[in-house]
């Protein structure tokens, strides 16, 4: 992802198939429905990009990766609206990214420690693997 605009693609793209599988349904489903969610998990995705020392182009690939692991993932509620479960998702994620609140307490540390060391389990899995 070289220039803004690609990474928005790219961006744009990836919600697009995790709004085919949020709306995913045995019989045949529509089209402009799962578009009109991808046009807003794209919508909130943009507002929702992290300030990465002020590099928008980091920003956007955080986020990218953000709705890859969704998709990977995904463990969407069928009770909720796709769109309010993807922006609290964001949220959530763009929050360890970017911890604020949680670093006021000490779980919050922990927890973060928690991640890190399941970061690196995922990355030597990884290495080890290629």
């Amino acid at each position: 992802m070289k220039t803004i605009k690609a990474a928005e693609k790219k961006l744009a793209d990836a919600c697009f198939d995790l709004a085919k599988m949020a709306k995913w349904r045995p019989e045949p489903f529509d089209k402009k429905e799962v578009d009109n969610v991808a046009k807003e998990f794209f919508r909130i995705a943009m507002l929702s990009i992290p300030e990465m020392d002020g590099d928008r182009l980091a920003g956007i690939k955080c986020i990218c990766g953000a709705v890859e692991l969704l998709r990977v993932t995904l463990c969407y509620p069928e009770f909720e609206e796709p769109e309010k479960w993807f922006s609290s998702s964001l949220d959530t994620l763009m929050g360890i990214v970017n911890p604020v609140y949680i670093l006021e307490s000490k779980l919050g540390i922990e927890f973060l420690s928690d991640l890190e060391r399941g970061i690196k389990i995922l990355r030597r899995e990884k290495e080890e693997g290629q």
